[in-house]
């Protein structure tokens, strides 16, 4: 019985002792990583590189930026001073390029005048042109009677650019009735809109 006893505590003891080992082992090594892990942290200044950037910004002034403008004139291409801000519109001030009367009176059935009125960017940036506008008023323009027809409009002016023209086409169709429309009257109004181009 005693040498039984004895040689289980034994086998108790060793057991106990490969456990204690086992275990200091795996506590070492999960302390040891915890130590290199702290280790990496910090010496991992060492093992970078860093690119630093800076930039300014800055918004355009719109008074220089954006400066359309527009002009007419009997015949030939307007020169630089022709042109006008020609920021009120009609019946608003008096900064509008103004037609003469006489370029489209006197319509008889089956007239149709054309006419150039011109544009301008003379600002600092380029602009990105919006499809114009056009108005009429009076009995002239009622069914039946003148109509007007735009041509072909630029959709962006760059900066500096040479002036351009739209064709403006007044016609009394030869059906209007002179009864009708015999010394009837009215107004035409066109607007151009530019605004500053964005960059890609």
């Amino acid at each position: 019985m005693t040498t039984t006893t004895t040689h289980a505590r034994l086998e108790t003891t060793e057991r106990d002792e490969r456990k204690r080992k086992r275990a200091a082992i795996i506590k070492f090594s999960l302390a040891g990583a915890a130590v290199l892990g702290i280790g990496a942290a910090a010496t991992s200044a060492g093992w970078t590189d860093d690119a630093w950037f800076g930039a300014g910004a800055s918004a355009v002034d719109p008074d220089d930026a954006i400066d359309l403008r527009g002009a007419f004139v009997a015949d030939g291409t307007p020169a630089d001073g022709d042109f006008i801000t020609a920021d009120d519109a009609p019946g608003t001030g008096d900064d509008v390029v103004v037609i003469p009367a006489e370029v489209f009176a006197d319509l008889t059935a089956g007239d149709s005048i054309t006419v150039p009125v011109w544009i301008k960017n003379m600002g600092t940036s380029d602009l990105v042109i919006a499809p114009p506008t056009l108005e009429t008023e009076g009995d002239l323009f009622e069914a039946g009677g003148a109509t007007v027809t735009l041509g072909s409009a630029p959709t962006s002016l760059a900066s500096g650019s040479a002036a351009t023209s739209v064709d403006v086409t007044i016609a009394l169709p030869d059906s209007a009735d002179a009864d009708v429309f015999g010394g009837t009257e009215g107004d035409v109004v066109i607007g151009f809109q530019g605004s500053i181009a964005n960059r890609a």
